[in-house]
């Protein structure tokens, strides 16, 4: 057996999606194989409908025996071909090879599993790579059947409170498979029975709201219970309606937010059992999150803070029904590129205090995010973070180059929710409260706190979150010259503050806008240091 393997399988340029829009998605993998010459000159690929089926070479959905190729890019799923040949140009009846098992075309919500066999240069075969997977959504018609819902209050004037929705419902037991199909018109968080149903942030992402709207999956199973279970959800502004360019405007897009949501469970029974978004969604504005925007920040408010609204066994009282809104003249659409995640947490070096109450904390680098802050303040006061990439002479935050931009979050303080730290000694009169805000990012260097504190803020109450689009680091540079290495860093560093779901010319003041000419320029580099290929799928699309 030869010692070349193939490894690092991808599915539309993606590790193991869910919610593919497309029935022939497109296959890759990579060849690791450090002998001189090396290659590859023929390949196998299998797949089925389950994993325990492919570990038995059981192969109902896909084999394509032996193909004599060296191509590992971009291979046709069911068609065994390069897909960089229009499609046009390959016909229905695509040549299979002839030991190969005929393949049945895939369905919605079909779940594939596949790997993949290569000959090297010698003629000897590898051994198997490891398993990847894929999901088809459902984009068939009629598959999404959940209705768009929100608030009533249009979103035509700032500082609006964020939304906040929910729905329990009942599960005769615990189910085997469980997927939740979301998307909205803003920005949302999704919850299930107290816990993040992903970590994604900004979800669906930045779309021609016009045109599309991303329909994001995710697998939910394990956060589902027999008995009553509960579904929650906080609505934004977000691109969709919030302020969009340097002119001051808001609402590029629309004034009223929405989101749709379906949840599919597949019980032990072999029933399923389905949770849609309509009517009988609770409704409320009397949240904690008060105002939050991308440009101008976000204001939470501890005191409105409403413990376990998104369980089980809570009380809605003075939620009101969600209302149904009309269905966009808009397509669904996969997501086709990785989602923004926190990545990094880069806690404060150096604090300052140039003026009595005002402490400036240097987290060391540049980065785009947001805070995560560890605040003990006197209850119902109020702590104001503001962000700079650079200070001005007096040792305060400077902030012209934000121009209207107001990049400030506000937190209210309520009656000490917190919990003490490990291995910090807290006063049980002032515990801390820990605040990250959700719905807003903007480029920083420096957070500058002030306000009502009952214990100052120190290096270790402080940190950043880096937030980018989540694409893997497969290039990087060092060499002698400490100047060179600076300057691909922050080369690096520009990347990755700039990724977030579509490529920006800045992270930092009113404008953040995907202009051409900034990634035509920059697509090369990107190139070399991320893995960009779904992220600049996904910006051809928009284009």
């Amino acid at each position: 057996m030869s010692s070349c393997k193939p490894v690092g399988l991808v599915t539309e340029f993606l590790k193991n999606p869910l919610g593919l829009e497309t029935t022939e998605p497109r296959l890759s993998w990579r060849i690791e194989d450090t002998r001189k010459g090396a290659c590859q000159t023929a390949y196998r690929i299998v797949a089925a409908s389950a994993a325990d089926k492919l570990v038995a070479e059981e192969y109902d959905l896909w084999d394509t025996g032996r193909v004599e190729s060296d191509n590992t890019l971009d291979i046709v799923f069911l068609r065994g071909q390069d897909a960089r040949v229009p499609r046009d140009l390959r016909g229905q009846d695509a040549h299979v090879p002839r030991n190969a098992r005929a393949p049945r075309r895939l369905r919605p919500r079909d779940c594939v599993f596949w790997r993949v066999m290569v000959w090297d240069k010698d003629g000897r075969p590898s051994s198997w790579s490891e398993t990847a997977r894929f999901e088809i959504g459902p984009f068939g018609n009629g598959d999404i059947f959940a209705n768009w819902i929100g608030a009533k209050t249009p979103r035509d004037k700032p500082d609006l409170p964020v939304s906040m929705f929910r729905k329990a419902f009942r599960l005769s037991a615990a189910p085997v498979k469980a997927r939740l199909h979301v998307s909205a018109l803003g920005i949302a968080d999704f919850t299930i029975n107290g816990r993040p149903a992903s970590g994604d942030r900004f979800t669906p992402g930045w779309t021609d709201y016009r045109k599309r709207v991303p329909l994001v999956s995710w697998d939910v199973t394990s956060l589902l219970h027999e008995g009553e279970n509960v579904i929650g959800a906080m609505l934004a502004d977000g691109w969709y309606a919030g302020f969009l360019d340097y002119h001051g405007k808001r609402n590029h897009y629309g004034t009223r937010t929405a989101f749709i949501a379906q949840l599919e469970a597949e019980m032990p029974d072999g029933s399923r059992e389905t949770v849609v978004t309509d009517s009988s969604w609770r409704c409320t504005e009397n949240g904690p999150i008060r105002s939050a925007d991308f440009y101008m920040g976000e204001t939470f408010d501890a005191r409105r803070v409403m413990h376990g609204w998104d369980s089980p066994g809570f009380t809605a009282n003075g939620w009101r029904r969600a209302e149904v809104l009309p269905a966009p003249a808009i397509a669904f659409c996969g997501r086709i590129c990785e989602p923004i995640r926190s990545q990094v947490l880069l806690p404060a070096m150096r604090r300052t205090e140039p003026t009595p109450g005002r402490y400036v904390f240097d987290l060391g680098q540049n980065m785009v995010g947001v805070p995560r802050l560890v605040l003990r303040g006197k209850p119902g006061g109020t702590i104001t973070a503001r962000y700079a990439e650079m200070l001005d002479a007096d040792g305060t935050a400077y902030t012209a180059n934000y121009r209207s931009a107001k990049s400030t979050d506000t937190y209210i303080c309520g009656r000490a929710v917190g919990a003490s730290l490990p291995g910090r000694d807290i006063s049980t009169k002032c515990p801390p409260e820990v605040f990250e805000p959700r719905f807003t990012f903007r480029g920083f260097r420096y957070i500058e706190l002030t306000g009502d504190f009952a214990t100052p803020p120190d290096c270790a109450d402080v940190a950043g979150v880096v937030l980018h689009t989540s694409m893997a680091k497969i290039g990087s540079f060092e060499c002698s010259d400490p100047v060179a290495n600076r300057l691909w860093s922050n080369i690096n560093w520009s990347q990755i503050g700039n990724f977030l779901d579509v490529p920006t010319d800045c992270p930092q003041r009113d404008e953040r806008l995907g202009w051409t000419g900034d990634a035509q320029v920059f697509v090369r580099t990107a190139a070399f240091n991320r893995d960009v290929a779904a992220f600049f799928e996904k910006w051809q699309r928009d284009l």
